[in-house]
Formats: C-alpha cells, sequence, structure tokens
C-alpha cells in the first residue's frame, strides 16, 4: 500500500485505487476494487469472472513484479470495459433502451471516445458500401443518424452536468 501514493508518478492518468474492506483482518487488504484517475473518474477494476467469488487483482510480492500485474489489469480492464461498451453501442438505434447520449454515462471517459469513434467508423463504412451497392440515400441517412445523436449529445453539454461528467 505504501507504492500508492506513487501511482501517479508511474501511470499517466492513474491516481489511486481502492482497496477492498474486509472486516476482522488485521493487516490491510491488497485487493484493488476500483482504479481512481486523476480527474476523479472511477473504474471498476476487472481481472476475470468468477461466479461464485468475485475476483481482484492483489497487489503482492516484489514491486516490480506487481506494477507490471497492475499494467496488465489496467489494460485487461480497459479491454473488457470497451468490448462491453461496443456490446451496448450495437443497440443503440434498435432498441432505444440505451441510447448514444445515455451510454455515454455508463462507462469511462476513454471507453466512450474510442467506442464511439469505432462505430461511427463502422457505420461510415457501411454506409459507403450501401452507397456502392446501389443504395443512393444510404450517406444521407448517416448523416441524418448522426446529426441526430450529436444533438442530444449538445443538448446534455448545454444543460446541467457533474463536473465530473463533463
Amino acid at each position: 500500500r505504501k507504492i500508492v501514493i506513487y501511482l501517479g508518478d508511474c501511470y499517466d492518468a492513474l491516481n489511486n485505487v481502492v482497496f477492498v474492506e474486509e472486516e476482522g483482518e488485521e493487516k490491510p487488504s491488497k485487493k484493488i476494487t476500483t482504479m481512481i484517475a486523476k480527474d476523479k473518474e472511477t473504474c471498476p477494476m476487472y481481472i476475470g469472472e468468477d461466479k461464485e467469488n468475485p475476483v481482484y487483482f492483489e497487489m503482492e510480492g516484489e514491486v516490480e513484479v506487481y506494477l507490471n500485474n497492475l499494467t496488465e489489469a489496467m489494460q485487461t480492464t480497459l479491454r473488457h470495459s470497451l468490448s462491453a461498451g461496443l456490446d451496448d453501442a450495437a443497440d443503440w438505434d434498435l432498441g432505444k433502451e440505451l441510447p448514444r447520449h445515455k451510454w455515454v454515462f455508463k462507462y469511462p471517459a476513454q471507453i466512450v471516445a474510442t467506442g464511439s469513434q469505432i462505430c461511427w467508423t463502422e457505420e461510415t463504412q457501411s454506409a459507403l458500401e450501401e452507397l456502392e451497392g446501389g443504395q443512393e440515400d444510404s450517406v444521407k441517412r448517416h448523416l441524418t443518424l448522426s446529426k441526430e445523436r450529436l444533438a442530444h449529445l449538445i443538448d446534455l453539454v448545454l444543460g446541467d452536468l457533474l463536473p465530473s461528467d463533463r
């Protein structure tokens, strides 16, 4: 735990971590549940899934080893979060259960920015392929959809947002 105050020096955006609080234990836990960025954004740490018990990253052993393992755990967490975000993004316009302007609050900013770019690129490519296939209005439909999504995001930005949501 002594290294935690230096995480910001080791990692560009990571400022702190949240440890599991285990009742009845004499020693403080070395298991991490959440990463906290320098802008105070939080991201639950994902290591893997176990239906019976949560799986946490544990800061044990030599500093060099667990910092390398922490780097891998952060990458795994972001990969998992991006995958989940892209899965949710596939439903932006289908069921309207989680439209894009609500989806942006469900995931960390890095995931939202990356996921949005991936989706936009795939949708634009699809519209261009449809145009090549003879659908004359495919690009216009894509432009209309993009403008609608941007209008929702503009409304959000102009509205009352918490500083952490900006």
